[in-house]
């Protein structure tokens, strides 16, 4: 079995899964999405908030910031390409979404 174009993507990218979700009535945590730290759309999130790369899959890039400044740092250093190696091949956005941990 095998997912079309358009699955793949939905399920891939978390702004469209997001959005897909929330058509869908599916509920889902409390996120934002940011290319870069904007602490007016974080200001009500509680810590610590899961950083992670729009569109990434699985566990690549995924961080968990205590507090703003480590999400920054963390949006910075993922950013930063030469840090992902062979496993940051096809990471191209620096979209982030961060999402309040359940």
């Amino acid at each position: 079995c095998y997912l079309d174009v358009k699955t793949a993507c939905d399920v891939s990218d978390k702004s469209i899964m997001k959005d897909v979700f929330h058509k869908h009535g599916i509920p889902s945590s409390k996120h934002v999405f940011m290319d870069a730290l904007d602490m007016d759309k974080i200001r009500d999130m509680e810590y610590p908030l899961v950083v992670k790369p729009v569109d990434a899959y699985s566990s690549r890039g995924v961080r968990k910031a205590e507090n703003p400044e480590a999400a920054w740092t963390f949006m910075q250093w993922l950013g930063s390409g030469p840090v992902w190696g062979a496993a940051g091949a096809g990471i191209t956005g620096l979209l982030w979404i961060l999402t309040m941990v359940l």
